[in-house]
């Protein structure tokens, strides 16, 4: 996995930034769920690091929520092979800098998959 941090919102992002219902309605709910239960601006409480934040995720939930979030993560990739990051970006505004490029995201994402068996 790939070092992470938060990342500080500008007010223009807040204001464009996506609802979240748009992700849920654009075909990755457990997707938007994952990042937006657990990957947020005090995603510490989950954890103090990535890999915990994800443990307690597996932990927490039900196997059709996982099953759910792989399948969301393998469309995401499919459906966006090209300009990952930026596409990721605006469907979900995440709080929290998963990566900082396409290579970077997809090696996290496809990492997210393997955790997920």
């Amino acid at each position: 996995m790939t070092r992470w941090h938060a990342r500080a919102r500008k007010a223009v992002c807040s204001v464009a930034a996506p609802d979240v219902r748009a992700a849920v309605h654009n075909g990755y709910p457990y997707l938007a769920q994952f990042l937006g239960g657990y990957f947020h601006q005090d995603c510490m409480i989950h954890g103090e690091t990535e890999a915990s934040i994800i443990a307690e995720y597996i932990r927490t939930t039900h196997p059709y929520q996982r099953l759910g979030l792989r399948a969301d993560v393998e469309r995401f990739l499919h459906q966006h092979a090209e300009n990952t990051l930026s596409q990721f970006e605006a469907a979900f505004a995440p709080d929290v800098a998963l990566a900082d490029d396409d290579v970077g995201l997809t090696a996290w994402l496809r990492a997210l998959i393997q955790r997920l068996m």
